[in-house]
């Protein structure tokens, strides 16, 4: 039986049977809640955390991953674990290894870092970490050592955001074939959210600014379009920050910090509000069509009604992709550039590592089955597109769970002859009470992360064209 968050086209990279593997006959359960472990039943557990080893990765019978932590030596107030901040990092850590370390910070921002390795070479450790990028929810139990004793502590979830999924399944990828990033030594850590399972509530806190330079928007300017200056710099104090002279459609180039400079998400024209410049690297695309082979382009298009009803139906966790994207498609997005690029009818850059994607036109958790899987639907694009394309994704769910007001999509792509390489996405969004139009392009090319205040900008900016000036 196929596990529900089985995404085909992880496995796939990963060189994984589409099926559950390394179960293990010592699932953890509420149930052991600040009691003994039943040594008889647990003989494994002990014999791991009695050698003095901390950190434990592993699957349940039913194919779910779960983390377990031994707490002894750990300075960890268990009672407040919902109350830190909670964050993420991953890194290539050995050759074909990757670490994962969850970094807890308190209110004073100290991180305690909690790694998990994840051998690459193990297929059981590959399905563990296919399972830490697609299962919805994580569970961490937190056990305690006392006297040749093993006691359950606590058990807490762990939610990955989409964007930051995106950035997971790059580093994996990339991790398993071996490509080492220019960046590999930097780190890197991106917010979480970490639930209680008992009360259910879910516990958010943001990661922001830290002087340990643990997010790449530690430091970001916010510059506005309209009024074509810098309103806003957040994680500094200085009055050497200025807006390049050299502009890129209607924004400026970049944003100098004390010399520094800092770049967009994407180059592309933005008719209004706010842009976040928060990144070091500058949005690049790493491909383009041969013109003595390939000429001329075509669209595709899709429309949805995108309502609160219809979300509530289609935005929930464990929705199996039935047909999935490689099916819908015929190949993988990999093999369809790999193809297009052996053929010479596409040049990529040769420094660019880069992960493919089939990328939904309209997100599959706003439309049924039948409408988010089909060709018509799809589009090849960058890791760093997808998540992009997550966060307007994400502002219009939001908008209409806080407002209750139906939104119109038209998301249009314009294509490369005879692929299907998208090369730009317009999104337009109608807003059907106000009569008025919200509009976000992107370089489906672009290798540019994107960040999670993204997301928030395009509320925002939504929010103030179809709402504000009395249009309730």
């Amino acid at each position: 039986m196929l596990i529900t968050w089985l995404n085909e086209e992880t496995f796939e990279k990963l060189e994984l049977p589409l099926k559950k593997i390394n179960l293990c006959s010592e699932p953890l359960s509420l149930v052991f809640m600040e009691k003994e472990l039943d040594k008889s039943f647990f003989q494994r557990m002990y014999n791991y955390f009695l050698e003095g080893k901390q950190l434990l990765h592993n699957t349940n019978v039913e194919g779910n991953l779960q983390l377990i932590i031994e707490i002894g030596g750990i300075d960890l107030n268990i009672a407040e674990l919902l109350t830190y901040n909670w964050c993420i990092s991953f890194k290539q850590e050995q050759e074909r290894g990757l670490r994962v370390s969850f970094l807890i910070l308190d209110k004073e921002d100290t991180p305690l870092e909690l790694p998990f390795i994840f051998n690459f070479n193990s297929i059981e450790e590959r399905y563990n970490i296919a399972a830490l990028c697609e299962q919805p929810e994580i569970p961490l139990y937190f056990l305690q050592k006392i006297n040749d004793k093993l006691i359950l502590q606590k058990n807490i979830l762990v939610i990955i955001p989409d964007p930051v999924r995106e950035l997971l399944r790059e580093q994996l990828a990339n991790t398993y074939q071996n490509v080492i990033s220019e960046a590999s030594d930097e780190m890197h850590a991106y917010q979480i959210i970490v639930k209680d399972n008992k009360s259910q509530e879910v516990k958010e806190r943001k990661i922001g600014v830290s002087q340990y330079g643990l997010n790449e928007s530690s430091i970001y300017v916010k510059y506005n379009v309209d009024e074509k200056r810098i309103v806003h710099v957040e994680g500094i104090t200085s009055d050497d920050v200025y807006a390049s002279k050299a502009n890129i459609f209607n924004n400026p180039a970049c944003i100098f910090v004390e010399g520094i400079p800092l770049y967009p998400s994407k180059y592309e024209i933005v008719p209004s509000g706010d842009v976040i410049f928060h990144s070091k690297t500058r949005p690049t695309s790493i491909m383009k069509a041969n013109p003595l082979l390939i000429s001329g382009s075509y669209n595709k298009e899709m429309q949805e009604d995108i309502t609160i009803q219809g979300l509530r139906k289609y935005n929930t966790k464990g929705r199996t992709r039935i047909p999935s994207q490689n099916q819908v498609m015929g190949e993988s997005s990999h093999n369809h550039i790999n193809k297009l690029v052996q053929k010479n009818m596409l040049v990529i850059d040769e420094k660019a590592s880069v992960t493919w994607h089939w990328c939904h036109l309209i997100a599959f958790s706003m439309l049924p089955n039948e409408r988010a899987q089909i060709k018509e639907n799809m589009v090849c694009g960058t890791a760093a597109f997808n998540g992009q394309m997550t966060n307007v994704e994400q502002a219009v769910k939001t908008f209409i769970y806080n407002t209750k007001r139906p939104l119109k999509l038209e998301v249009t792509a314009d294509l490369i002859a005879g692929t299907h390489v998208a090369t730009r996405v317009r999104y337009r969004i109608y807003d059907l009470q106000s009569q008025r139009v919200y509009t976000e392009y992107y370089n489906p090319l672009s290798t540019s992360i994107s960040d999670i205040l993204d997301e928030q900008i395009i509320l925002i900016n939504m929010e103030k064209k179809f709402i504000d000036n009395g249009l309730n």
